[in-house]
């Protein structure tokens, strides 16, 4: 990857503009958490704003910035990897993330890299028009995002295509949301007291 490519995104990251970055799932259309920026990246992909997007933070300490209301045991089980948690946000990000906010770790250095150099959060959904498949190949950009966004980081891992599992870790009690790549009864041998029924 080209260095000055990586400088460029952040560059662009931090004036609130949309990139194209890799996760370790799919190609994800990310932008800082601030009103301005997740507007943009709600625009860019025509995604309804009463669906939720993904925070991904860099290192376990990032979770503290979005949220109290944490299972450490499970995250360092499980993060970096392929396990989005829901859990209450923190009262000064409420306004702009709403009562709960998805978080989860991506397993791709690069990525986690630029992450950090943007303050540790990096708000996400997968880079394409709502409705259009997530992709894992840049070839298979629409032309009409890529018409909008200004840079994509690259990556030559390959990467995996399946979807990272979701869960609540609401009041101490866990619920399945979507079923990816981690099994739910994996997480339920790890986490504390759960809620099976979600």
């Amino acid at each position: 990857m080209n260095k000055n490519k990586i400088e460029d995104g952040i560059k662009l990251l931090l004036e609130g503009r949309c990139i194209i970055v890799p996760t370790d799932t799919v190609y994800g259309l990310g932008a800082i958490p601030t009103k301005k920026a997740i507007e943009q990246l709600y625009l860019l992909k025509k995604r309804d704003k009463n669906k939720k997007i993904l925070a991904l933070v860099s290192d376990y300490n990032d979770f503290f910035k979005l949220t109290d209301d944490i299972d450490l045991n499970l995250i360092k089980h499980f993060l970096p990897g392929a396990l989005s948690i829901v859990c209450k946000t923190k009262k000064e990000f409420v306004d702009l993330l709403g009562p709960t906010v998805g978080i989860r770790i991506p397993d791709n250095d690069l990525t986690r890299d630029i992450i950090r150099r943007v303050g540790g959060i990096l708000m996400t959904t997968s880079a394409n028009i709502s409705g259009e498949p997530p992709v894992t190949n840049i070839s298979n950009i629409s032309d009409e995002l890529l018409k909008n966004v200004p840079l994509i980081i690259t990556t030559d891992k390959n990467l995996s295509g399946i979807p990272s599992t979701i869960v609540s870790y609401l009041d101490g009690k866990y619920s399945l949301i979507r079923q990816g790549q981690i099994n739910f009864e994996e997480i339920l041998k790890i986490g504390g007291e759960t809620n099976e029924n979600g």
